[in-house]
């Protein structure tokens, strides 16, 4: 987390889940699943829009794999789920 994002989620622009809302997801390291190759795919959509901090391409290293993939997963459980499966075939 950093200043930007505190600052984004204390004027409303940007949102937190609960612990209680997460579904948890362990993604194993593929190429194809990836924060870089499935960012922009994902944090367009506007249900978890708001869930994801100010990244650009510089930063994008900054953003934590398990938080996105834990967001996502949270929105988007079967598009996820056949995005492991599809890396594990």
């Amino acid at each position: 987390m950093n200043k930007e994002w505190i600052k984004n989620i204390l004027n409303g622009s940007k949102k937190l889940l609960k612990l209680t809302q997460i579904k948890p997801v362990n993604v194993g390291n593929f190429p194809e699943v990836s924060v870089k190759h499935l960012f922009e795919e994902f944090s367009g959509r506007p249900e978890i829009a708001v869930y994801m901090p100010p990244v650009t391409s510089k930063k994008m290293k900054q953003l934590d794999r398990k938080y996105f993939f834990t967001v996502v997963n949270t929105f988007f459980p079967e598009e996820m789920s056949d995005i492991i499966q599809h890396a594990n075939r």
